[in-house]
């Protein structure tokens, strides 16, 4: 392969990159604005949308919802939109038949798109009460035809490029070859034993310089061969000497390295083991309360099972009695039949049948509703206790609030109120025990903060920018707050305000902790007029 060939290759190949950097980095520009101005099109028209026809579904105004319908259709892109109430009937609807008859499947981002329609849906709230929703599809064709016409403008573009570049290169080889072909012929003449050879090159550049360079180098050759060899003998005597120090050193380090693992192995270990204790300690603390959750719906499933026992009794007699009826039915008379139906009616009288039939299905819904509750409890506290050694699973994150407030249900109705306000989140990956761990102790600081019966707010959000997606939970409480001089030592361990005895400092320490190993983070602050406010964010892994 010749220089020239590579100079043109190296420049072409150089040039190939930067227009491909360039054009990957502006049509990604340009996809990317595209896509965010369509879901904050998308975002504003449902919303305003959404505004607009709160009113008419509230009084049920068909008429001024299908005007709002025929003028909302107005808009560019828009393909179809429907209106619900909140028990899924139509309201109003309208635009292209074709997407009005498929199934809706909303869209969270853009890449959710598979068939250029972007489905969009809003509920209609009006004071935290859901009475309805709209639902939306926007067209993307327009999108994908800017982005394909940019595409085809750009490889015209580096095509056009490419041949200049080629051109340009061409030129360039053959200046530079013509000269290095003299300096070649002249370094092969002094490889061969030459050490006379002058170059004559006179040209005031680089090349010019290499030139006189090799006639200096030429000079002094003879007394570097003789340095050479001069300095190849006490580099031998240094080499001897230098693997055997290199081999001790690496001996050194090796043995400290294994030392440093020993170490780190024990301290990781410490560390799960004190967040499994302070977990069995906090388990301790809420058995109480779980026992008392779980001992209510028991009861009164021993009852109703009670209850039932008796029912069956009566419904096998009352099954003997008219298959008693039926094995005599061919050989009784017509006065022995009516006889022994009255016995039957009056036996299904006495022992009060219909109600039976009335209350069996209560008893058994009853029962089933009591072991769902002992359930949900029991695998809160299973989520809870997890080993620290599991690893990490997709997780919902609202599923994981619920479980707490179900494990501390009984505790927290004797303090507070509960309110919960949970947005619809993405899946995320994390130790389910652990964030339950960390949660179950944000909510039990939280209870404990307030003497008197207040109210526990807790909230969870997604917030995505262009740089980051997390998930953003919060607990609010409407206690006396945390004093600013103790807002700087929350976090350190074995940090309390409780009695002795009561707590151990390791709570908030441990918790931190765990969300700085998920790669979020915890804060505090204080609420005026309510109480302290706990943060947690966690990212949205990819």
């Amino acid at each position: 392969m010749t220089l020239r060939f590579k100079t043109i290759l190296g420049v072409g190949l150089i040039e190939a990159v930067l227009l491909l950097v360039l054009i990957t980095t502006v049509l990604s520009y340009m996809r990317q604005s595209n896509q965010d101005n369509l879901e904050d099109y998308v975002a504003t028209t449902t919303s305003l949308f959404a505004s607009t026809t709160k009113d008419a579904v509230l009084s049920f105004d068909l008429a001024s919802l299908s005007h709002f319908v025929e003028e909302i259709l107005t808009n560019q892109g828009l393909l179809y939109t429907r209106v619900f109430d909140n028990d899924n009937n139509l309201l109003a609807s309208g635009g292209d038949p074709r997407y009005l008859n498929k199934s809706f499947q909303p869209d969270v981002r853009y890449q959710d798109v598979d068939d250029s329609v972007y489905d969009a849906s809003k509920r209609i709230i009006v004071d935290d009460i859901t009475y309805g929703r709209i639902e939306m599809g926007f067209s993307t064709e327009g999108i994908e035809e800017a982005i394909s016409e940019a595409q085809w403008l750009a490889a015209s573009i580096a095509i056009i490029e490419m041949l200049l570049v080629a051109l340009f290169s061409f030129i360039l080889g053959v200046y530079l070859t013509k000269q290095l072909k003299v300096l070649r012929d002249s370094a092969r003449r002094i490889a061969n034993g030459d050490l006379t050879q002058n170059i004559h090159i006179k040209t005031h550049d680089e090349i010019g310089e290499v030139a006189d360079s090799f006639n200096k180098m030429m000079a002094s050759l003879n007394k570097a061969n003789l340095e050479t060899e001069n300095h190849r003998k006490e580099l031998m005597e240094l080499n001897t000497t230098l693997e055997t120090r290199v081999e001790k050193r690496t001996h050194k380090i090796f043995e400290q390295k294994e030392k440093l693992e020993t170490a780190y192995g024990k301290l990781q270990q410490a560390q799960e083991q004190l967040i499994q204790s302070e977990k069995m300690a906090s388990i301790g603390q809420l058995a109480a309360g779980v026992a008392h959750e779980i001992n209510n719906p028991v009861a009164f499933i021993k009852s109703n099972l009670s209850s039932l026992a008796i029912y069956i009794n009566t419904y096998k007699k009352l099954i003997d009695k008219q298959q008693k009826i039926l094995n005599t039915i061919n050989l009784a008379t017509g006065n022995d039949i009516q006889s022994q139906l009255k016995e039957l009616s009056l036996y299904r009288d006495s022992n009060d049948v219909d109600f039976i039939d009335e209350d069996i299905d209560g008893l058994v819904e009853e029962s089933i509703k009591g072991t769902d509750r002992v359930i949900d409890i029991v695998k809160g506290l299973s989520v809870y206790s997890r080993s620290s050694g599991e690893g990490v699973e997709e997780c919902d994150v609202n599923i994981l609030i619920e479980s707490v407030l179900k494990m501390l249900a009984n505790q927290l109705k004797y303090h507070c109120e509960v309110i919960t306000q949970l947005m619809p989140l993405p899946f995320i990956r994390c130790h389910s025990g652990k964030i339950t761990q960390v949660l179950t102790n944000l909510v039990v600081n939280a209870m404990h903060a307030m003497n008197e019966k207040g109210v526990l707010t807790i909230s969870s959000a997604h917030q995505k920018t262009a740089d980051s997606s997390v998930i953003i939970i919060q607990v609010l409480d409407t206690g006396k707050g945390i004093p600013e001089k103790n807002i700087v030592k929350l976090f350190d361990p074995f940090f309390t305000t409780k009695p002795v005895g009561e707590g151990t400092g390791l709570g908030l320490s441990i918790s931190q902790g765990i969300i700085c190993d998920h790669g979020g983070s915890i804060s505090v602050e204080n609420v005026v007029g309510k109480g302290a406010l706990f943060t947690v964010v966690l990212p949205v892994n990819d």
